[in-house]
């Protein structure tokens, strides 16, 4: 299963009748089931036969999430008390699985030898995002990181591009493939298009070389190929990364987490190191050796940048050499992004020191006439005023209390 929520949104985003024209087509609609989890899957093929009561179906946690998902792309509709699946992606699923698997956009050419490696292409990209090196190394792929906010005018890594670092390694694609679609196919009946060809790429095997047959925007694939995921020229097409199965090669785990929140990691990569000053405070660096400290005040940081409790504790247990990190740990890393939420930060004046109740009074009255009171303090005689009403609030003071 791919970054289901990715294509979610975009599918979800598409006009009605843009969507019917995706789910009118049998490899689209045999590819796109590829993308859900199992009880998903399973949801379909029994709508595929029945049209069961909503009050059945509510009584599984995970079929009630299977069918938000699917209300969410209009692939099934409420009918009564049923739940019906789309007609149109009914026939040309049952169209495609009679077919076995019509290729609409390639052609199988010659078998080629297969050999799994690391893609150090979209590893350079990596490192371009968190040091500006080789900012000509790919136009394109500065182009769209751009445009999806990853980077600023100047170059610099935004807050939505530290998110996006720590996002597993087949989201950060998914994501970028996504926005390359939006970049360089504007009109959306062209983006349908290639994007019912990346689809296509789920019965595609990395063991062939495919001829084209139909036109797809070669700036879009030429994007895929900077992100090391395949090679187009000559209209033949060479496949690098199953984009619809998670790669099984063993990641290198390098972080090592104490109870007491110290972090050593054993790397020398720039953008690993990006990654765990992002949400920790580095003390020591060493030519392999990185030795850091987590604490609330550097996770308040990265929370303020848009990352989320989740995503640093999927890193960790992703690269920690133990695969379990310490409940504590993880317990603490929530307890800090939950107390940041129940407190709100708000820019104002403070007028405090009233002579009298009388004086704090008249302007609490003036203040509430015109809307602009953060917080007020009727023991303390404290008033706490929106900035953008300092100098009317002033003014009044002056002139009513400060004769």
């Amino acid at each position: 299963m791919v970054d289901l929520n990715i294509i979610i949104d975009y599918i979800r985003q598409l006009k009605s009748i843009h969507k019917q024209h995706l789910y009118n087509s049998p490899v689209l609609a045999t590819s796109i089931i590829k993308i859900f989890d199992d009880s998903t899957i399973r949801l379909i093929y029994d709508l595929l036969l029945t049209a069961p009561s909503i009050k059945s179906l509510q009584k599984n946690e995970e079929i009630k999430n299977s069918l938000k998902t699917l209300l969410k792309i209009s692939l099934i509709y409420k009918k009564g008390t049923n739940i019906f699946i789309d007609n149109i992606f009914r026939n040309a699923f049952l169209t495609g699985i009679e077919l076995n698997n019509l290729n609409e956009y390639y052609e199988i050419l010659e078998p080629i030898k297969c050999t799994v490696s690391k893609n150090t292409k979209f590893e350079e990209i990596l490192k371009f995002l968190v040091t500006k090196n080789n900012v000509n190394h790919a136009p394109g792929v500065v182009n769209v990181l751009k445009f999806s906010n990853l980077i600023d005018n100047n170059y610099d890594i935004t807050n939505k591009g530290f998110e996006f670092l720590l996002k597993p390694r087949y989201d950060q694609y998914w994501f970028l493939i996504i926005a390359a679609l939006k970049f360089y196919c504007v009109d959306e009946i062209l983006q349908i298009s290639n994007f019912m060809s990346i689809m296509e790429l789920s019965n595609m095997l990395p063991i062939y070389k495919y001829k084209l047959k139909k036109d797809v925007n070669k700036k879009f694939y030429d994007f895929l190929s900077y992100l090391g995921l395949i090679k187009l020229e000559n209209d033949i097409l060479t496949i690098y990364h199953n984009l619809f199965v998670k790669s099984d090669t063993k990641k290198l785990r390098f972080i090592l987490l104490e109870t007491n929140f110290k972090l050593y990691a054993y790397t020398s990569s720039v953008y690993e190191m990006s990654i765990i000053q992002l949400f920790s405070n580095i003390y020591l660096k060493m030519p392999n050796l990185i030795k850091a400290s987590i604490t609330e005040e550097s996770l308040s940081n990265a929370f303020s940048k848009g990352v989320t409790s989740q995503q640093i504790i999927n890193f960790l247990k992703s690269y920690s050499l133990f695969e379990d990190i310490p409940v504590a740990i993880i317990s603490q890393i929530i307890i800090w992004e939950t107390k940041r939420k129940r407190i709100k930060i708000f820019p104002g004046y403070l007028y405090s020191n009233f002579l009298n109740l009388i004086d704090y009074q008249k302007v609490v009255k003036f203040c509430l006439s015109n809307d602009c009171i953060i917080e007020k303090d009727d023991e303390k005689r404290m008033i706490v005023i929106k900035p953008d009403y300092n100098e009317v609030v002033k003014k009044f003071v002056k002139q009513q209390i400060n004769k």
